[in-house]
């Protein structure tokens, strides 16, 4: 099964407004107002008229601010289809390109706020055990290991023993790794030396490794994302590495989002770079020009406002129905104050925003035999699962059963919920959720009290 387009391939983008609405991913906020501790609707709309009010003083806002950060998809799509590959993107492309047949494995390390992005993007993407599939199975694809920046020996020590491990061929490939040496955005003194002592350690594996052909391959296998000057770009120095993706300011989005942090080890795993792109220039463009009363983000954020304010000490909850998008809850927890909710969680303050998809990847998987003919622990009536036809019920119809049931039992209970759908799990809607939380982000910094409780968290 593959997620993304090759590698060498250069599409052109399709712009936003040629995106079909029924493409976009979807936000249902009933659950949050009929219920005994629900939201008031009026409330909503006089929160959601000072939510629009920010949106359009950011969309209209002078110079390069608003055009660097929340319009950096389009900048990077544009750029590429400009400048090819002496553009940013380009250079991610050229980049992967060069290393996708030399290598079977890679080691990302940074600080761990900055790998969430990335971390999540294979989680949802990949196959579940990407990493224990054979080369061939991978399609060729390298072995990604996210690693926390870290001083801890047994940590550091693991990763150093994995990577030389290798893999189970005796093709070439198979025995060669790299790293992706990620600098701390926000200078973290402690980040930055971590990263750069990792570095520093596999560099010297590395040339024990290549012997004589050390000083051929080391800059080629080790690739720094880093300011000009730092821990790690003096690393990289040491080993001659390229300056290929250099920063001296924040990054494209929260957490890097749309820099080589995130884009890179995407790249290096074939996944679409560009639909990841696109996907969240669309929701850009929904945002920017969808009323209130059509808008997700606003909407969303909104919500996500009034019970903040209501519930001055409680963090909203997140409960994630897939477990491939497990990491997209984090990166989106880190942005927003949302608590993961599990499935069992029993009804508290605040609302539960519920995470959901339409339609699973591969071929739905029938239920086992013994449910036909038998009603379904949790759902709303006592019918059986057996479909007019008389045929069992299927995996994802088992789950929208299980998610009517949840929000069900919710509402009965008085918690407030909301429902937030992706149309399949892609790179395309993943661009969508994290430009969708970005933008709530965004909207809600303008409006939202800075102080004490209802602080939102920096990035």
């Amino acid at each position: 099964m593959r997620h993304g387009a090759p590698l060498d391939s250069r599409p052109s983008f399709s712009r936003p407004q040629e995106t079909s609405p029924m493409t976009l991913l979807r936000f249902n906020p009933a659950g949050a107002l009929d219920c005994a501790n629900g939201l008031s609707a009026e409330r909503l709309d006089s929160l959601g008229t000072r939510l629009a009010a920010a949106r359009d003083q950011l969309s209209e806002s002078d110079g390069d601010a608003f055009h660097n950060t929340l319009r950096y998809p389009e900048k990077l799509l544009t750029d590429y289809e400009a400048k090819r590959e002496n553009s940013e993107l380009g250079r991610v492309f050229r980049v992967a390109n060069r290393l996708h047949d030399h290598l079977d494995a890679v080691a990302v390390v940074g600080e761990q706020a900055t790998l969430l992005a990335p971390s999540a993007l294979m989680q949802a993407c990949c196959e579940p055990f990407h990493n224990e599939l054979s080369r061939a199975a991978r399609g060729s694809k390298p072995r990604l290991y996210f690693s926390a920046a870290s001083l801890d020996n047994d940590a550091v020590e693991g990763l150093l023993r994995r990577l030389a491990t290798g893999g189970d061929s005796t093709h070439a490939a198979e025995q060669r790794y790299g790293l992706v040496a990620i600098d701390s955005p926000d200078n973290h003194a402690l980040a930055s030396q971590a990263t750069a002592v990792s570095m520093g350690l596999i560099g010297e594996q590395l040339t024990a490794a290549h012997g004589d052909a050390a000083a051929k391959w080391i800059p080629k296998l080790m690739i720094p994302v880093s300011p000009a000057k730092g821990p790690v770009r003096a690393m990289a120095d040491h080993y001659h590495c390229a300056r290929d993706f250099q920063f001296d300011r924040e990054r494209g989005g929260p957490l890097g989002l749309y820099s080589a942090a995130h884009l890179l080890p995407a790249a290096l795993l074939g996944l679409d770079c560009i639909q990841l792109l696109v996907g969240a220039a669309a929701m850009n463009e929904h945002f920017q020009k969808s009323s209130f009363a059509d808008n997700a983000v606003l909407q969303f954020a909104a919500v996500h406002w009034a019970s903040v304010l209501a519930e001055a000490h409680y963090c909203n909850g997140l409960r994630v129905w897939n477990p491939a998008l497990g990491g997209m809850a984090s990166w989106c927890g880190r942005v927003l104050p949302m608590q993961p909710v599990g499935l069992e969680s029993p009804p508290g303050r605040g609302v539960i925003h519920h995470l959901c998809v339409d339609a699973p990847r591969t071929d739905p998987l029938p239920a086992p035999n013994f449910l036909s003919g038998r009603p379904l622990t949790g759902t709303t009536s006592a019918t059986s699962p057996l479909d007019e036809a008389g045929e069992a019920p299927t995996l994802p119809d088992l789950m929208k059963d299980a998610i009517a049931a949840k929000e069900l039992e919710e509402s009965g209970a008085g918690q407030a919920s909301t429902r937030l759908t992706l149309p399949r799990i892609d790179t395309h809607s993943l661009g969508q959720l994290y430009q969708f939380i970005w933008l709530a982000r965004e909207c809600l910094t303008a409006v939202h009290p800075r102080d004490g409780d209802h602080k939102l968290p920096t990035t």
